[in-house]
């Protein structure tokens, strides 16, 4: 299980676009899937996929987090809202809902579900 500070400062890594602190939160062995855009293992490879991830966004920033429990004891759900901020200025919300495995109070598999058509819609045009 992860505390909700720690899911507090893993959520605030990632609007702070600290890849570096973001990575610290995985396992060194951990695996981080966005949804069909990207799917990465092991810390370093995950700190430089979400930094080029990051290199893409002029900012964002979540509301509305929430967790579950998973009930197995390695199983945490969290969920809520993301706005990105593009280089274009254009801003997209889009809700989500992660996946966290647990082991050692480090996450080894961190996986977001959400839809990101209207993100990659909105970098088009």
């Amino acid at each position: 299980m992860l505390s909700d500070g720690t899911i507090k400062g893993l959520f605030a890594s990632i609007d702070a676009m600290d890849a570096i602190k973001f990575a610290s939160f995985l396992t060194e062995d951990g695996t981080f899937v966005y949804g069909t855009m990207m799917s990465v293992t092991g810390r370093s490879a995950v700190e430089e996929a979400v930094a080029g991830f990051f290199g893409t966004l002029s900012s964002l920033s979540h509301r509305d987090v929430r967790s579950w429990d998973g009930g197995d004891g390695e199983t945490v759900f969290v969920g809520g809202e993301v706005t990105y901020v593009l280089p274009n200025e254009k801003m997209v919300e889009i809700p989500f809902m992660n996946k966290f495995i647990v082991r050692d109070g480090k996450i080894s598999l961190y996986q977001v579900y959400t839809d990101p058509t209207t993100m990659i819609q909105a970098m088009q045009g």
